[in-house]
């Protein structure tokens, strides 16, 4: 379920085997991104945009300071996440292309418009997006930091009346004739053209359906305000102690709280230490299983190099909640279980005034610690910071969590 977060050393090691053996072409992989030798300065996303996304090209973009465009493929996924890419793709200003048999839909397109160079050979398409909690607010916030975005990057007027008019459910497809008159295409000699009062909506096709909800917070919040992690690791032996600075990436998903129930919203945090190729990935989830004597399941996955000094996380005891990063943090009244090396699982208690003391808690607080300790024996602390985008994160899942009945009435003892 977790993806690798050695990327940077991969991609060292495969650059260096591409100058020594310049007959054999190297490739790599940062999540759906993928790297090869035979054409250094391009990247090729192949797939869905999912919540990793961000950081996989950000850990590609480290790993790889040659490239210059970015080839895509994808039936698009994230709003919040492609807009994050494509916030990166255009301060870079590097280009963007979509191959003769390739596509580009709905959130992908977003990457697409932000190339300083772009060129559309294959098929994009675009439609509106809407919010699939309803939330009107998150809709309009987004439409917003996605208009600031088509401005920056000088999209057509009418490619956004197409996109607009578009319903969620239907796919509009740009026919070659429109790319070339909308200006779609664009060179360093040639800019799209800002009117162009002959065009009438309904050239293209509208086919397909690609399944896509906004993402929350607001994508121009998360971008200004990613938040804070610190990594501490204590002395041990001879290797002294250390603190590194990490980021944390907050968003709503979308997953079954147990094995054949309906989707509903979870918290995510994805907490990645750059220094140490380390990533945590925490989801917070309300317990839908009858046999759990839980309120709400907290899973946490660590992805670990191979050449890791500690070998593994071997423990995660509990979850503290604190109101500044040196702050000493209360406890969340839980019981925390190994699923295995690397991955744990907590459950929150299910008494009545647990429940209201973790959620005030998780709500209120503004860092979260998570200890930890590793096969080697020595102990480390990771602590991030919930900031704008994890408090509206919070706000917004457990206001939803709140009009659900209650999973189970078990209680631990």
């Amino acid at each position: 379920m977790a993806k690798t977060v050695v990327g940077i050393a991969f991609a060292v090691l495969a650059l260096l085997a591409a100058v020594t053996s310049p007959g054999l072409a190297q490739t790599h992989q940062f999540g759906d991104f993928h790297w090869n030798s035979d054409k250094p300065g391009i990247i090729v996303l192949d797939g869905p945009i999912g919540t990793d996304a961000a950081l996989d090209f950000r850990r590609a973009l480290r790993a790889l300071p040659g490239l210059k465009a970015v080839s895509l493929n994808s039936p698009g996924g994230s709003v919040i996440i492609a807009l994050l890419i494509a916030d990166e793709v255009h301060e870079r200003g590097l280009n963007t292309e979509i191959p003769d048999d390739a596509l580009c839909y709905s959130a992908c397109s977003f990457i697409f418009f932000s190339g300083q160079e772009r060129r559309a050979k294959g098929k994009l398409g675009v439609h509106q997006f809407a919010s699939g909690s309803g939330d009107v607010l998150s809709v309009q916030s987004a439409i917003s930091d996605l208009l600031d975005l088509m401005n920056r990057v000088e999209v057509p007027a009418q490619v956004l009346t197409i996109m607009f008019r578009t319903p969620p459910s239907a796919m509009y497809v740009f026919s070659p004739e429109e790319v070339a008159r909308l200006g779609i295409d664009r060179t360093a000699s040639g800019r799209p053209p800002e009117k162009d009062s002959s065009y009438e909506v309904g050239g293209g096709e509208a086919n397909g359906r690609v399944s896509e909800a906004v993402a929350y917070p607001p994508p121009s919040q998360a971008a200004k305000l990613s938040k804070r992690a610190v990594f501490y690791q204590e002395k041990f032996g001879n290797s002294p102690g250390t603190q590194e600075s990490g980021n944390v990436f907050w968003s709503v998903i979308e997953t079954p709280p147990f094995e054949g129930k309906q989707d509903e919203a979870a918290i995510r945090a994805v907490v990645e230490v750059p220094d140490e190729n380390l990533k945590l990935t925490m989801t917070i989830t309300r317990n839908a299983d009858p046999s759990l004597p839980a309120s709400h399941v907290i899973e946490l996955l660590f992805d670990v190099p191979r050449n890791f000094s500690g070998g593994a996380v071997s423990n995660v005891q509990r979850l503290a909640l604190k109101d500044t990063e040196q702050a000493r943090g209360d406890p969340l009244i839980c019981v925390a279980g190994k699923v295995a090396d690397n991955r744990f699982i907590i459950a929150l208690n299910n008494l009545d005034e647990a429940i209201e003391t973790n959620l005030t808690l998780l709500q209120s607080k503004q860092w979260i610690d998570v200890p930890l300790a590793y096969s080697s024996g020595r102990r480390a602390l990771m602590s991030f910071e919930k900031g704008v985008p994890g408090n509206a994160v919070f706000k917004r899942v457990i206001e939803s969590w709140k009009s659900r009945p209650p999973a189970l009435t078990v209680m631990i003892p």
